[in-house]
């Protein structure tokens, strides 16, 4: 379907280019005579759009024409933007490919996003000190400086290659967001580093997925989960990008005693908990539990 729009496309532009000639004969008419013509050729372009969009099961002459976006620019620049029309031959939905075309427009690759800054500097408030480590950052995240990790590394530091993760000694604490395209490997990644006690905690970013490995992977090990109340508006270059395709939770890797526990649950609450949902996942819920019991029977 690609290659029909792209036939369709060029025959578009040579019908432009009569209309622009058409105009410019037209030019001196003072009378405005050709005025309902041109207003005819824009109604018969706009069905044919939809007859297009139909033709092509696109349902609508506004996914046609951002599919022609995406087309125009791969002839431009193919080098730049031919991947974009392999992923629409490959069946990838239009509006997801556009999206990547605007984060390209804007200088950044497909998992470029940056976390808005109110989630790690929560996360910095939430802890009293600066974040050590954020394992998967970008240069679109380190030029908005919203993390402001003590180490920060890209894909070019290859965060799977490092030999441990525990850059701050003991009481490591990481921020990570992970590429939404494939969490996976640095999860479990991080899984290994927080089982072998080189990470104390990790605040993880991701998309909203329990019937994932990887989801499984940080639910045993998390004791809090933060549910924002609306979809995360992820930096893209300079700017938030509204309208994200899906829901996202910070899953907090912690450990401690009972009363450790409860603490971190009211510093959570305090600070996220006018625009996210704190809650404490089975086995650390079971901790302060155990722990309430104590005071009470402590009373009597």
């Amino acid at each position: 379907r690609v290659e029909q729009l792209a036939q369709e496309e060029a025959a578009k532009r040579q019908q432009e280019g009569r209309r622009r000639g058409g105009r410019a004969r037209a030019a001196g008419d003072a009378s405005g005579a050709r005025a309902p013509e041109a207003e005819r050729t824009s109604d018969e372009a706009g069905r044919a759009l939809d007859r297009l969009a139909k033709d092509l099961g696109l349902g609508s002459r506004r996914t046609v024409e951002r599919l022609r976006k995406v087309v125009r620019k791969a002839e431009e620049d193919p080098e730049r933007y031919g991947e974009l029309v392999d992923r629409l031959n490959a069946g990838v939905a239009v509006g997801t490919v556009v999206k990547e075309l605007e984060r390209i427009d804007e200088g950044c690759g497909r998992d470029d996003y940056a976390s808005p800054e109110w989630i790690p500097a929560g996360v910095r408030q939430v802890e009293g000190r600066p974040i050590d480590l954020d394992p998967a950052t970008n240069a679109n995240a380190i030029a908005l400086g919203f993390v402001a990790a003590l180490t920060a590394w890209t894909i070019d530091e290859n965060a799977l290659a490092q030999p441990t993760w525990g850059v701050g000694g003991l009481e490591t604490l990481v921020y990570m967001n992970p590429p939404y395209s494939d969490p996976g490997p640095l999860v479990m990644r991080l899984s290994e580093e927080f089982d072998a006690g080189a990470v104390a905690r990790a605040y993880v970013l991701v998309k909203l997925d329990t019937s994932t490995s990887w989801w499984r992977a940080l639910r045993e090990r998390a004791a809090f989960v933060v549910e924002p109340d609306k979809r995360v508006a992820h930096y893209v270059g300079k700017r938030p990008k509204k309208g994200s395709d899906f829901c996202s939770a910070m899953v907090v890797l912690a450990r401690g005693t009972g009363l450790e526990l409860l603490d971190l649950y009211g510093r959570l609450i305090d600070e996220f908990g006018d625009r996210a949902d704190v809650r404490p996942t089975r086995w650390a819920l079971q901790y302060m539990r155990a722990l309430q019991r104590k005071l009470r029977e402590a009373r009597t």
